[in-house]
């Protein structure tokens, strides 16, 4: 009886550590979020797209991968003023974006200063002007640039409470994308390791007291 106890507690103590589990928090252009909450793949984009990134001079940029600009919470890769016609779509694979209280998704924008700017976000197939305002003059990983970042919230493409997508396109109208980040972050990546090791352990705990059993 003490050793059916014994891995009970085990494989409860697994399940709560499995449950448990959050996320680091990063700070990016001022604000904070999950450190899974970034897009992390690039679904398509145009072909006459360019990507380039800063270097400690903000004035001399080079040209970098579509994963370089898009991914990730790096602001100093982005996009250089995609076009009316020209579009970027990413997605997210370990966490999704969720319709809850308040905004949503964050996309940040470079620009050229502390100005309000209009881009197109596509949703679900539902394509908005949303506003990209600026959030001041920072630093962006040894070199200064504006910041600017638009506050979507789903509820405007139509999604219901909670509804959730793993998916974004912007389009441009002389845009700098450089990062679209969950701020209604869902994690649904794999379990740490040690979970599993954990929980693989206690399984096998309760299999071979099973095997005696009968």
């Amino acid at each position: 009886m003490k050793r059916v106890t014994l891995v009970a507690l085990v494989v409860v103590c697994a399940f709560f550590a499995f449950s448990m589990e959050t996320n680091a928090a990063i700070s990016v252009g001022g604000m904070t979020f999950d450190d899974n909450a970034f897009a992390d793949k690039v679904i398509d984009y145009s072909p006459t797209a360019v990507f380039q990134s800063y270097t400690t001079d903000p004035f001399i940029r080079y040209n970098v991968t579509a994963e370089q600009a898009l991914l990730g919470s790096d602001l100093r890769s982005s996009t250089i003023e995609l076009q009316a016609n020209e579009y970027v779509t990413v997605g997210f694979t370990d966490n999704l974006i969720f319709n809850g209280a308040g905004y949503d998704l964050i996309i940040f924008e470079m620009f050229s200063g502390p100005e309000i700017g209009n881009i197109v976000v596509e949703i679900g197939g539902t394509p908005l002007f949303q506003q990209a305002i600026s959030q001041g003059y920072m630093d962006i990983g040894g070199v200064y640039n504006y910041v600017n970042a638009a506050f979507v919230d789903l509820a405007d493409y139509g999604f219901a409470a909670n509804q959730t997508t793993n998916y974004v396109r912007a389009y441009g109208i002389g845009s700098e994308y450089a990062a679209f980040g969950a701020w209604n972050n869902l994690s649904v990546g794999v379990p740490e390791p040690s979970t599993m090791l954990l929980l693989g352990s206690a399984l096998l705990g309760l299999a071979g007291f099973a095997r005696k059993l009968f």
